[in-house]
């Protein structure tokens, strides 16, 4: 699937079957909390399903709303869960 990454990319496979939004959510924050014990998670967008987060409208962007929304909070972290069918934006002290 295709995504933007913004910052540096992890790409996780679960090969779990059936894997649903918590389920990547939590393994995605558990990766970005390896990095960084406060990870803040921006925004998401679900590959399989086309719903994200937030629900906002970010002007009239070449952009998706979450992308946006998450660049301009300075997301530093992309977490792609399955190739794109989970993605994750965060925000984290890359430092530690």
């Amino acid at each position: 699937m295709k995504f933007e990454t913004l910052g540096e990319l992890i790409a996780l496979d679960a090969n779990q079957a059936g894997l649903d939004f918590e389920q990547a959510r939590d393994l995605a924050r558990a990766e970005a909390r390896r990095i960084d014990r406060q990870a803040m998670m921006l925004s998401w967008h679900s590959g399989l399903s086309g719903e994200f987060y937030p629900r906002i409208e970010c002007g009239h962007q070449d952009r998706p709303p979450w992308i946006v929304w998450a660049a301009s909070r300075g997301a530093n972290l992309t977490v792609s869960v399955n190739d794109g069918s989970y993605v994750f934006y965060y925000l984290v002290n890359m430092l530690l």
